[in-house]
C-alpha cells in the first residue's frame, strides 16, 4: 500500500524529515545553561584586548583625541575609568 504525504512518495513507516531527529544541528542548551566556557573566557580576553590596544595606538597617534573625545560624550563613565574632566577645557 503506497501512502503518500505532504513531504513527498513516502511508503508507510519510512522515516520521514519531522520523524528523524536533526543531528547535523543539536538543539543548543540557553546560555544561562552553559555558563562562562573556557572557549567564551578566551574569546572575551581576545576583544578586550583588540579593542584596549586600538584605544591605546588611536590615542596616541591622534594626541589624545580620543581621550578628549570620551571625556566630553560619556563624562560619568570617563569618571568611573579615572579620567579627569578638565571644567575650562572640553
Amino acid at each position: 500500500m503506497n501512502a503518500t504525504n505532504s513531504i513527498g512518495n513516502n511508503k508507510e513507516g519510512e522515516d520521514t524529515p519531522e520523524s528523524v531527529p536533526n543531528r547535523l544541528h543539536p538543539r543548543r542548551r540557553d546560555s544561562e545553561d552553559e555558563g562562562w566556557t573556557p572557549h567564551r573566557k578566551m574569546n572575551f580576553v581576545v576583544y578586550i584586548v583588540i579593542f584596549s590596544v586600538a584605544y591605546f595606538i588611536l590615542d596616541r597617534e591622534y594626541g589624545g583625541f580620543l581621550t578628549i573625545w570620551l571625556r566630553m560624550y560619556f563624562p560619568r563613565e570617563s569618571a568611573a575609568l579615572g579620567f579627569q574632566m578638565d571644567r575650562g577645557a572640553p
